[in-house]
């Protein structure tokens, strides 16, 4: 019984001196990488408490960026993305690393979180700080544009949803397409129909339907009842 008891009490202590060992090969002085000291927990004179952070360091070269990308948007965002970042004024690149695909929801929201990997180099962006980011989920060169208010949707004789653009014409265009009764056109503009592309808040592409230099009705001018906008 002796033996078992002096037995146990030598696992117990060969135990307690690898966990020793391990505790002071943690303590090394040297960062294990190139960065900058973010918060130190020591204070000169005190006992040091084993488990207790001493520094944190990170390689502040690379940023990571969280994002919450609404549900709306989410099926754009995929990982290998350029982001733009800004943050008082200043812009950085960064691409999208991962997309969750589980939502989290506030006040009827639903929301996905990201993250965006950003380069850093002059250390400028900062742990903790707020930015904006912009992506660009599509893009087209060299389109057709016009003001979004301009597209009118409409259906055709058949009930088909269709879009059409008023068009300024001195006489009627060949594609141009009768306006359900009730519909008020604008005198001197005919209804075209187009074929649409991308679009943002503010313009839409037109693939067919339209020519460069064409002039479009847009809407009535709150000022004047009698003119329009174009």
């Amino acid at each position: 019984e002796q033996i078992a008891a002096l037995e146990t009490q030598m696992e117990t202590a060969a135990e307690n001196l690898k966990k020793a060992q391990e505790n002071l090969q943690n303590f090394n002085p040297v960062a294990p990488i190139s960065g900058t000291v973010l918060t130190c927990g020591l204070v000169a004179g005190e006992t040091v408490e084993s488990g207790k952070t001493a520094i944190v360091i990170a390689d502040t070269a690379v940023m990571t960026v969280e994002v919450q990308v609404d549900e709306q948007d989410i099926n754009y965002v995929k990982p290998g993305m350029m982001v733009t970042i800004t943050q008082n004024e200043m812009t950085y690149m960064g691409t999208v690393e991962s997309v969750s695909m589980t939502a989290t929801g506030e006040n009827g929201v639903a929301t996905f979180p990201a993250v965006v990997k950003v380069d850093n180099p002059d250390g400028m962006l900062l742990s903790g700080m707020y930015v904006q980011y912009s992506l660009v989920a599509s893009q087209s060169d060299n389109c057709l544009v016009v003001p979004i208010a301009c597209v009118k949707s409409v259906a055709d004789s058949e009930g088909n949803p269709l879009s059409v653009v008023y068009v300024k014409s001195a006489s009627r265009p060949e594609n141009a397409v009768d306006m359900p009764e009730g519909a008020e056109v604008p005198a001197g503009f005919y209804a075209v129909p187009v074929e649409t592309g991308l679009n943002d808040t503010m313009n839409v592409e037109i693939l067919s339907g339209l020519n460069e230099g064409d002039e479009v009705f847009t809407n009535y001018m709150t000022d004047n009842a009698n003119s329009y906008g174009m």
